[in-house]
C-alpha cells in the first residue's frame, strides 16, 4: 500500500508541472493525433506524457545509442493516444522498460534459449516482449519512408504488450465482460480467417497482411489500423471497428482524419 500511496503522489506532482513548451513541438511535429485532440484530450495526453518520461527506464540499443528526449515524447505521444478514453488514466504499469535502437537491429541470440532459431535473423523494426520490454527502432517512427499507409509501429508493439496482460500474448486482451469477450472472439476470428483469405488469393487489403501470420500480429494490426485509418476501417470492417472502439474506450472516427494513403492499401510486412 505504501509503494502504491508513493508512486500516486509522485504522479500527482509530475502533473502539477508545467508541460515544457518543447515537448508540445515534439507532438504536433511527430504524433498526428495530437494537433486533432480538444482540450480535455490535449491535458490528458500532455500528463501522460510526463509520467511514461519520467517513470520508464529508456534504454538505447546498438551499443551507445542514446536516448534523447524527442524519442520519449514521441514514443509517450503514440502511447498516450491508445488510452485516452478509458475511465482512468492508465501509464502502462506493468510495462518497466523502453528500448530504442536507431535502425532496424538485428535480435540477440542466447546459449539460454529454450527454442534456438536455426534459420538466419533478419532485422526487426519491433518487439514486445512478455512481462519484459518494449523494443523499438527510432526511424522506423519518424521517418516518412519507413512508414505504410497507416501503420504505427508504437501502437503495434504497445498493442502486443496489451494483449498480454492477462497472460497470454494471443489476440485476446484482458476482457472483463463476459458478453464482450464472447462477440470479440466471435469477430476477430472472422475477420482473421478473412484477412487469412485474402491475402492467400493476393488481395489488396486494408488491413496489413502481416496480421495474417497469427492471431497476435493480427490484434497489433488491427490496432494500428483502428489509430491511423479509423473512416476506412468503419467503413469496410465495421464489425471489427466497433470491437475495437469497445476495447480502447473510443470513437477514433469521431475527432481524427485517416492517414495520407499512396497507392494500394496494403502490402505484406517483412
Amino acid at each position: 500500500m505504501s509503494i502504491l500511496w508513493s508512486r500516486a503522489r509522485r504522479r500527482q506532482q509530475l502533473l502539477l508541472q508545467p508541460f515544457p513548451p518543447q515537448w508540445d513541438g515534439m507532438l504536433r511535429q511527430h504524433v498526428r493525433h495530437f494537433q486533432y485532440l480538444d482540450a480535455r484530450q490535449r491535458s490528458r495526453l500532455e500528463g501522460f506524457v510526463q509520467v511514461l518520461v519520467a517513470e520508464k527506464d529508456w534504454a538505447g540499443g546498438g551499443g551507445g545509442f542514446t536516448v534523447t528526449e524527442e524519442m520519449k515524447v514521441t514514443i509517450a505521444g503514440y502511447a498516450g493516444v491508445m488510452t485516452l478514453g478509458l475511465p482512468e488514466p492508465y501509464y502502462f504499469d506493468r510495462l518497466k522498460t523502453i528500448i530504442v535502437y536507431p535502425t532496424a537491429y538485428l535480435p540477440h541470440r542466447s546459449q539460454f534459449d529454450i527454442y534456438p532459431q536455426y534459420v538466419p535473423l533478419a532485422p526487426r523494426s519491433g518487439e514486445a516482449w512478455h512481462r519484459g520490454p518494449v523494443i523499438l527502432s527510432w526511424a522506423e517512427i519518424v521517418e516518412p519512408a519507413k512508414r505504410r499507409p497507416g501503420s504505427n509501429l508504437v501502437i503495434h508493439e504497445f498493442a502486443h504488450h496489451v494483449d498480454g496482460l492477462d497472460g497470454d500474448v494471443d489476440g485476446t486482451p484482458p476482457i472483463n465482460d463476459r458478453e464482450k469477450g464472447r462477440n470479440w472472439y466471435r469477430v476477430t476470428e472472422e475477420e482473421f480467417e478473412r484477412l487469412a483469405r485474402e491475402t492467400a488469393r493476393g488481395d489488396v487489403t486494408l488491413l496489413d497482411q502481416y496480421g495474417a501470420t497469427n492471431r497476435a500480429e493480427f490484434f497489433a494490426v488491427a490496432s494500428e489500423c483502428f489509430f491511423e485509418r479509423p473512416h476506412a476501417m468503419r467503413d469496410r470492417h465495421p464489425e471489427l471497428y466497433q470491437a475495437l472502439a469497445d476495447f480502447y474506450c473510443q470513437d477514433i472516427s469521431g475527432w481524427l482524419p485517416d492517414a495520407p494513403t499512396v497507392g494500394c492499401d496494403s502490402t505484406p510486412s517483412p
